[in-house]
């Protein structure tokens, strides 16, 4: 008690003393019961990250030569009621060896001076565990930690608790036991990186998993930070992954179970509500809950990291069938025939590519262009009005792609689809929920459709089509179908996806003054890195070209060709293996052209590489000139 006396530097009467040490003290670690026998040195040890969202698992062995520290609970504020200055403190945990048994030992400190130790033996079933609280306390694990691969640096910072406790068998079978006590330093590093994300994918998921409801009640670690919604989400997921395993094909699933399935649909839509309806956020947390390993989607899996999404991207043979956001899809938003649902391989693929590069595709971002109109706004105004930008995409996306004058009227209801037709991504099942408009949305497919059959494009359609080299094309589709599936294109990826880059690039502008100056350096690069971040095109439908193995929620799941599965590029653009500092908006990053849009990586897509992008977005250039105009004149007053 002298020492902390001496450290305050007043007459402090023993009690305020005494107070300000209990403070220290806090309530912040505890161990259970004491029950189990102690832990005999050389066993190894499990320091475990829970109850919060970047849950991880690292490994330690209490040593006979020297002690290991694991944990650091840093700048802890200490001030007692009869303490007239405010004094920081720190706190060091370490794994030690002490007359045979494994032990923590944790020492306080203050002003670099020590001020007591505490010794607790580390007992099996009952582990010893520390949580900083809402005090303030900043504790940072020492120890390279399995699951903050996907998110989070090396000496992290803990919101929830640390277990530390005698590590369970399959605990020590998803470590490489000796290689990895051996690794140091920074886990940003290639090589200690790539060797702890192989142990979490040997594995399967998050290797603190011990039992069943685990998984599912990982969502509820998110609930702080993401609401109740993607703990409903994580059950749902859970489930399908039970009915996956019994039942891989869901076609065969009973209909009380496909109903179920379609309530799932409701849930998710609540998450990427909690998000403000921002996609990519929810993808992110999908992946950060199951430590970026693959997930269940509705009717098929999902997967997210960045070497798998690129090898889907860039294969020449993915496979493709009527499915988008993994669920069937309905004639009242896409033909089955469209382009978009065959299969890279196929000559209906390859002969459609080359109709619309042939009819105006391949140049149609070049040339003059209208001028952007609406009223640009001042900063204190606030940001412009959504609708009147989305007017002006759909506009310009109809003049330079299709070669026509719309009248407003018609440019009017094509702007609707921006409100009214995003639901069409998740296809029969919302239909049948009777959460489509399918009633508006045929009405603004049948405009569109129209403006496309009177369009030079069109007539081009019909001239080159009948070709013999199109004979595939026109055996899968007459040319009137065509002029639906250039609508449908149209509005999806041309209006929708446009209007999304745009209307995120204008509003960045008008919340964070530094991006201005951003933006207008290098318009190009600016819309590439905000759709690094925040993508119009999240992920894509793929299907399974044979039977497929996934591991899902720890269990190995066989799923026949043909399955749908989730393709997120969301999360692979977020993806620290790949990108460094993924979640910080910088233009200029050296491998920018690495990102996944587009429908490929961005220097193929630039490139126009079918070799590479077997199905990069045609509308590229169009889209990224578009964007900039609007984006521009709606930010000229900034």
């Amino acid at each position: 008690m002298g020492e902390l006396l001496a450290i305050a530097g007043n007459d402090v009467p023993e009690e305020a003393v005494e107070n300000a040490t209990a403070f220290l003290e806090g309530n912040s670690e505890w161990v259970f019961g004491r029950r189990g026998e102690p832990a005999t040195c050389g066993t190894p040890i499990a320091i475990r990250v829970t109850e919060q969202p970047w849950i991880g698992m690292g490994m330690a062995e209490a040593a006979t030569d020297a002690p290991m520290t694991f944990g650091e609970m840093k700048d802890v504020q200490v001030e007692g009621f009869w303490v007239r200055e405010t004094h920081k403190c720190s706190k060091t945990y370490q794994i030690i060896c002490e007359e045979g048994v494994s032990k923590v030992r944790r020492t306080m400190a203050c002003n670099g001076d020590t001020i007591n130790h505490k010794i607790t033996e580390i007992r099996e079933h009952e582990p010893f565990k520390i949580c900083p609280g809402h005090d303030g306390k900043d504790f940072k694990v020492q120890v390279p930690m399995v699951d903050l691969i996907w998110h989070n640096d090396y000496h992290a910072a803990v919101e929830g608790c640390v277990e530390v406790g005698v590590a369970s068998e399959h605990e020590t079978a998803a470590f490489d036991w000796d290689n990895t006590k051996t690794m140091v330093g920074d886990a940003r590093q290639g090589a200690q990186r790539g060797s702890v994300h192989a142990y979490a994918r040997k594995y399967g998921g998050c290797v603190t998993y011990q039992k069943p409801e685990d998984w599912p009640a990982r969502g509820s670690d998110f609930a702080k930070d993401f609401g109740f919604s993607l703990r409903m989400a994580r059950w749902g997921q859970n489930k399908r992954a039970v009915w996956f395993r019994n039942e891989p094909n869901y076609t065969k699933w009973s209909k009380w179970t496909r109903f179920q399935n379609k309530i799932d649909l409701v849930k998710q839509l609540a998450v990427f509500g909690s998000f403000h309806g921002n996609r990519t956020l929810a993808f992110n947390a999908f992946a950060w809950a199951n430590c970026g390993e693959p997930e269940t989607m509705l009717y098929g899996p999902q997967f997210f990291r960045y070497e798998d999404v690129v090898k889907e991207s860039q294969s020449l043979t993915q496979k493709r069938g009527y499915f988008t956001a993994t669920m069937d899809q309905t004639e009242d938003c896409f033909m089955r025939n469209m382009v978009l649902f065959q299969s890279s391989d196929s000559p209906q693929h390859r002969q459609a590519r080359d109709l619309y590069d042939r009819a105006g595709m391949l140049n149609m971002h070049e040339g003059e262009m209208s001028a952007v109109e609406g009223e640009a706004t001042k900063r204190e105004e606030g940001t412009p009005d959504g609708w009147v930008v989305t007017k002006q995409v759909a506009k310009l996306i109809l003049e330079k792609m299709l070669g026509v004058t719309a009248t407003e009227e018609q440019i009017e209801t094509v702007a609707k689809y921006d409100s009214v037709g995003k639901l069409c991504v998740f296809g029969s099942p919302i239909k049948s929920l009777g959460l489509l408009s399918t009633a508006e949305v045929a009405v603004i497919r049948n405009v569109t459709r129209g403006l496309v059959s009177e369009s030079p494009f069109g007539a081009k359609i019909r001239e080159i089509i009948a070709a013999p080299e199109f004979d595939h094309l026109r055996a899968m589709a007459p040319a009137e179908d065509h002029m639906q599936h250039v609508a449908d294109g149209t509005l999806f990826a041309g209006v929708l996806g446009t209007n999304d880059m745009t209307y995120k690039c204008i509003k960045q502008q008008f919340e964070d003054p530094t991006h201005v100056p951003m933006f207008r350096s290098d318009n190009k690069k600016y819309l590439y890195e905000t759709m690094r971040l925040d993508g119009a095109v999240t992920s894509i439908t793929s299907t399974m070209s044979k039977e497929t193995t996934f591991m899902l929620e720890g269990y190995a799941t066989k799923f026949p060709a043909g399955t749908p599965q989730q393709v997120v590029y969301a999360t692979a653009n977020r993806d620290p293996n790949q990108f460094a500092n993924p979640n910080v908006f910088d233009m200029h990053r050296a491998n920018l052209d690495d990102m996944i849009t587009w429908n490929g990586q961005l220097k193929h897509v630039k490139n126009r590489d079918y070799s590479k992008a077997p199905r990069f977005c045609p509308g590229h250039d169009l889209s990224v000139r578009v964007a900039a105009a609007v984006c521009a004149h709606f930010t000229q007053h900034l």
